[in-house]
């Protein structure tokens, strides 16, 4: 399974997470509209960055850019899987070719090397990075700042865990003139709660949504015990969620105390 996250083309990944019901993405792709929406008006702009961590092949760009589906692009790069990368890049041109929203920049960020350079190559990340902020000898360029100073929204979409809030907060040290919004989705196996206490350090208000989001079904039968001997361990109760199957993730948003008071995260949703 780890084999179809950093190849040359997506389809491989399209063709066995849609056998899997992968919808993390889809699921959260109203949330983080409203959010893009709420920070336009808040901050009296129309454009707008947003920092795409794990961005993988470009899933989320091509959902909020081009207001595709994920069975939008399942489709679309499983009836590709002859033909060779370059051609597949021709046809994506034509496809990505009327964004929904043209005055969103999405920055991807990911240390899939190939993934993101095919996110890139496709047109759907207008830029991106494969620097690894976990690692302790990770350096930052002027370029890396630069580029990831120009966040207004920071996104995940089931990453979290994998990368940590050590990620954020250095992420938030590059970006801290602009004080951008974080929506995480994070998968219920993983707690938040480290990541919202270092948020809150920084004057960040995080708020948890009541409605939890499916990700995708287990591999198999060992992924399933694993997931759920993690979910006993951290006291969580996985009937009729996970024990059914199925990944679940919650979702948290974060923002700077004075946005939170000032826009109201449950009439900011309920009016995108």
């Amino acid at each position: 399974m780890s084999g179809i996250y950093n190849r040359t083309d997506p389809v491989p990944y399209f063709e066995t997470l849609g056998t899997l019901g992968y919808c993390i993405p889809q699921e959260a792709k109203g949330t983080v509209r409203a959010l893009i929406n709420a920070l336009r008006k808040i901050r009296r702009r129309p454009e707008t960055s947003l920092l795409d961590i794990g961005c993988s092949y470009g899933v989320n760009a091509a959902l909020l850019k081009y207001d595709m589906t994920f069975e939008d692009l399942r489709e679309h790069y499983t009836s590709m899987a002859d033909i060779p990368r370059d051609g597949m890049l021709r046809e994506d041109a034509q496809f990505f070719s009327d964004p929904y929203d043209p005055e969103l920049e999405v920055i991807g960020m990911d240390t899939a090397h190939r993934a993101l350079r095919y996110a890139i190559d496709a047109g759907l990340v207008d830029g991106g990075t494969t620097v690894n902020l976990e690692e302790d000898d990770c350096e930052l360029t002027p370029a890396h700042r630069k580029l990831l100073s120009r966040a207004d929204l920071i996104l995940s979409t089931g990453c979290f865990g994998y990368v940590t809030n050590r990620t954020l907060d250095r992420l938030l040290e590059c970006g801290q003139d602009n004080h951008p919004w974080m929506c995480h989705t994070v998968l219920r196996m993983f707690d938040f709660t480290d990541a919202a206490e270092a948020l809150a350090a920084q004057g960040y208000v995080t708020e948890k949504l009541d409605r939890l989001t499916p990700q995708r079904r287990f591999v198999d039968e060992n992924e399933r015990k694993q997931v759920l001997a993690n979910l006993e361990e951290l006291g969580v109760d996985s009937a009729d969620l996970e024990a059914e199957g199925w990944y679940y993730a919650q979702l948290f948003v974060s923002r700077p105390v004075q946005d939170a008071r000032d826009m109201p995260l449950p009439s900011l949703l309920a009016n995108p």
